[in-house]
């Protein structure tokens, strides 16, 4: 069975493969390098950011596939302002800054929305074009033989990525209700920007809530800020006919049943949670995606990562609902034949 149905398969809950399926998670930071670009670059333009992960594909066959994730479409920029040497910052739509290396991912270094009333968090959208575009411009054979999976912001981290995470974390405080309403307003941009993947073609999406780790928010605050609008999310991504995978960054120990409530169909995990207390607690039913310390990839030879990669198969018991992968994105520096290592890790069962 090729890479990409047994994926699907595990995916939709299916409980047997003929080998543990292995899918870490290659973005732009690790794929630049396959088009010649800095990873600023690709960032910041969807035919190059298409052209790297094509590109990674090529290098690494026997991966069953590649991650579309945060990225600036064409026209998100609205204007720039001046930045440091080998850097450039651009203003979105919404006014946020983003600072973008041009060796690395960028990221917002300033805001522009400081009221709940602003209307540009009710009504602009700067964050769905890049990942759009960029997935529409991969090649429709390469759709065929791989699962390219787009990512979507979900409504709660959409909201942080607008307004900074102090101020939402402040207003979980001081005032829950404006940010409970700002955050069910978001829901409309996600699912709209669902549909826009759907119709490309996507298969499967990666939301990402990775503000709402446990590492940041409590149990209780997923429950009651991110969970209603995530699952939201998950309901309309399932009635279009796609799968989901929920990402949420770092320690999600105190608040995994409340993630798993949003009916996703697989969680991704990172290296620090405790895979075998989860699949205990959540039982086979759930799909669980990980959880190999990405840094392994770079740091360590190729023997240690087939035998940290057996040691989490093992961990993770079964012959199902469950994905081989990275705890979070393979980092820029990562070693090639670290990712060759991983990808052919996967033991007959």
């Amino acid at each position: 069975m090729a890479g990409k149905e047994r994926l699907l398969q595990v995916l939709k809950g299916g409980q047997k493969y003929e080998s543990a399926p292995v899918f870490p998670q290659i973005d732009i930071a690790y794929a630049a390098r396959f088009a010649g670009v800095g990873v600023g670059q690709a960032f910041a333009d969807p035919r190059l950011h298409a052209l790297a992960l094509e590109g990674a594909l090529r290098r690494h066959p026997d991966a069953p596939g590649v991650y579309v994730n945060l990225c600036l479409g064409r026209d998100t920029a609205v204007g720039s302002e001046p930045a440091g040497p080998q850097c450039r910052r651009v203003i979105d739509r919404a006014g946020v800054v983003w600072q973008i290396p041009d060796g690395d991912i960028g990221a917002p270094v300033r805001y522009a929305i400081s009221d709940w009333d602003d209307p540009r968090l009710w009504e602009e959208d700067p964050l769905s074009e890049g990942i759009c575009e960029t997935f529409e411009l991969v090649s429709p054979k390469v759709k065929e033989t791989r699962l390219i999976v787009p990512g979507i912001t979900g409504p709660y981290s959409q909201v942080v990525f607008l307004m900074g995470l102090n101020a939402v974390l402040e207003a979980m405080l001081d005032e829950p209700e404006k940010l409970k309403a700002a955050i069910r307003a978001r829901e409309k941009f996600a699912v709209r920007w669902a549909k826009r993947l759907q119709e490309a073609g996507a298969e499967c999406v990666w939301i990402g809530e990775g503000a709402a780790s446990s590492s940041l928010i409590s149990p209780q605050c997923y429950r009651d800020f991110v969970l209603p609008s995530a699952s939201v999310l998950t309901n309309a991504v399932r009635e279009m006919g796609m799968l989901s995978i929920m990402h949420v960054c770092g320690n999600i120990n105190p608040s995994f049943e409340h993630i798993a409530q949003t009916g996703a169909d697989a969680l991704d995990i990172d290296h620090m949670v405790e895979l075998s207390r989860l699949r205990e607690r959540l039982g086979a039913g759930v799909c669980l995606k990980g959880n190999l310390d990405p840094v392994v990839l770079q740091m360590e030879k190729p023997e240690q990562v087939k035998a940290l990669c057996r040691d989490i198969l093992s961990e993770a018991g079964g012959k199902g609902g469950f994905i081989l992968s990275t705890g979070c994105l393979v980092p820029r520096d990562a070693r090639e034949e670290n990712v060759e290592a991983m990808l052919h890790s996967g033991k007959e069962v």
